[in-house]
């Protein structure tokens, strides 16, 4: 447990390991994810950089880069949602644990020429993040851009209440990220001009 300056403890028990096995597209039993449990996580982990850098300011009187460090695992939520959006989120599979719901996926990184990075979240069954990964640099934070995305696409499947389906979103074609249609009103040729 890390103290947030008096405003809370933060849990950073990584002894939670992804299992090798038994992952399966169907998410039948996804937890509730919500906006909530995206924004908690971030906010969670800004109180840890936060934690981390008062303790690393004793004694120090430069502090122009602390604000851009706590600030910076906000980015993730943006990013991410543009990630999501664009449909960068794909291949999500899913494993039910004994205490832990555990979800992964590949993200298509920013850059087209980098690999996709491998995302895991481990979400309690409350829908909330017990613990996120991400082979990307940032990843090991877990709030990156990619796990910011991948919880999107798990928050917006759950709203539309697509788990009683059989198959995952990402083995077929996206059915509720659709764009709009534009309303066309019909004229007569001859009205054209």
């Amino acid at each position: 447990m890390v103290n947030a300056g008096g405003s809370g403890s933060v849990d950073l028990d990584l002894t939670v390991s992804f299992p090798n096995d038994g992952w399966t597209t169907s998410l039948k039993k996804l937890p509730d994810v919500r906006f909530q449990s995206i924004y908690q996580h971030f906010m969670e982990k800004s109180l840890v950089v936060a934690a981390r850098m008062s303790l690393a300011s004793v004694g120090d009187d430069s502090d122009a880069s602390s604000d851009t460090e706590l600030f910076s695992t906000f980015k993730g939520i943006d990013k991410g949602y543009n990630f999501f959006r664009s449909g960068h989120v794909q291949q999500i599979e899913m494993v039910e644990g004994e205490e832990f719901s555990f979800v992964r996926c590949n993200v298509l990184p920013s850059m087209k020429k980098c690999a996709p990075c491998k995302t895991k979240v481990c979400l309690l069954p409350n829908g909330m993040v017990k613990m996120a990964l991400c082979t990307c640099t940032a990843g090991l934070s877990g709030c990156c851009n990619h796990v910011a995305a991948l919880l999107y696409a798990l928050e917006e499947f759950v709203r539309f209440g697509l788990r009683d389906e059989e198959e995952s979103p990402t083995s077929r074609l996206c059915r509720w990220n659709r764009p709009r249609l534009k309303k066309v009103k019909l004229k007569k040729l001859l009205m054209c001009s």
